[in-house]
């Protein structure tokens, strides 16, 4: 009976210590899942890699909100005007009609500052005299000219006529639209006379050969 007392204590103490530690490990076994499941909070605020409402949202690599969350700052004030571009029109016209000298003079006129310059003209002839009438026509400004030669019988239709001229004016200067009837038993008419001039940066002009 004596052996056996030992080892009765012995027993019962080894029980004691097994049922003493299962409520800890247990409870220590909850805590570690409760940090797990609220690993990805901060103070118990979801974080997100996008930009969503109530989430946390990192830096980027530069240490700054994405843009796309930033809202756009306040506009600044215009800046100043720049200067003109490089193209400018100027047109005039003259409806008429205006009977053609014999010899030739201006029908149509507009004056220019200096610049390159693209110009067309147009003009409407008719003949109401019984002849034929040789009209010449020379849309001119500077040393450029446009020169253009056609007969008109008598009691013609109004035909329409066009010139075109590249020029660089290095001051200011004018074009003009020359005409003349060459005379004898003629009469003939211009209307609807038309002269524009567009200024370009620059002009560059070559002959084919």
């Amino acid at each position: 009976m004596r052996h056996r007392a030992p080892l009765l204590i012995s027993i019962v103490a080894l029980v004691i210590a097994l049922l003493g530690a299962a409520p800890y490990a247990e409870a220590h076994g909850v805590w570690h899942a409760l940090f797990a499941h609220n690993a990805h909070k901060v103070d118990g605020i979801h974080a997100s890699r996008t930009p969503r409402a109530g989430r946390l949202l990192p830096l980027d690599t530069t240490g700054k909100f994405p843009a796309s969350v930033v809202p756009a700052g306040a506009q600044g004030p215009a800046g100043p005007v720049g200067p003109a571009g490089p193209s400018e029109a100027f047109s005039r016209f003259r409806v008429g009609p205006v009977s053609l000298p014999t010899t030739s003079e201006s029908i149509g006129h507009l004056d220019l500052g200096a610049g390159a310059y693209m110009i067309v003209a147009k003009a409407w002839f008719e003949n109401i005299g019984l002849g034929t009438a040789g009209v010449s026509c020379t849309l001119q400004t500077g040393s450029a000219t446009d020169r253009t030669d056609f007969d008109l019988t008598g009691a013609s239709l109004a035909v329409p006529v066009p010139f075109v001229l590249a020029h660089e004016l290095t001051s200011p200067g004018a074009v003009d639209l020359n005409c003349a009837d060459g005379g004898g038993v003629v009469d003939v008419r211009a209307s609807d006379i038309k002269i524009t001039a567009v200024k370009v940066g620059s002009l560059t002009t070559s002959e084919q050969t």
